[in-house]
């Protein structure tokens, strides 16, 4: 199984059209600030961003496989924070945003990911 995970993509829907289109995933999920109403974000699953305004859960649990993955935009809670909230929910994975920088750590038992902005990860 295969997931495209993007962050801040800052309005710019022909962008991720194109990552639908070049990649054949099980799951899409957006870690927030898509800016974009969920109808035109459709197939990534979406939480809410410090720059969206539409009705995006804040948070969410997403069943992959047999693993969880605790996904948050990151303006809310620290590192920390949301590693705790993602064992809380058995999670073994959190992905976020919010900080343009990408990351990716492991802790005991959650790996984390951050998403850097969509812009700059296509730039590289």
């Amino acid at each position: 199984m295969k997931i495209v995970v993007v962050s801040d993509s800052h309005r710019q829907q022909e962008l991720l059209e194109e990552i639908v289109i070049s990649t054949k995933a099980d799951y899409y999920l957006h870690a927030g600030d898509s800016c974009l109403p969920a109808v035109l974000l459709e197939p990534f699953i979406s939480v809410r961003g410090n720059c969206d305004f539409y009705s995006y859960p804040l948070e969410l649990v997403v069943n992959y496989s047999d693993v969880k993955i605790f996904l948050h935009h990151g303006h809310l809670y620290s590192i920390r924070q949301m590693v705790k909230k993602a064992q809380q929910n058995d999670c073994k994975i959190v992905i976020y945003g919010h900080t343009h920088i990408p990351n990716l750590e492991q802790e005991v038992v959650v790996t984390e990911v951050m998403q850097s902005s969509i812009l700059k990860a296509l730039k590289r």
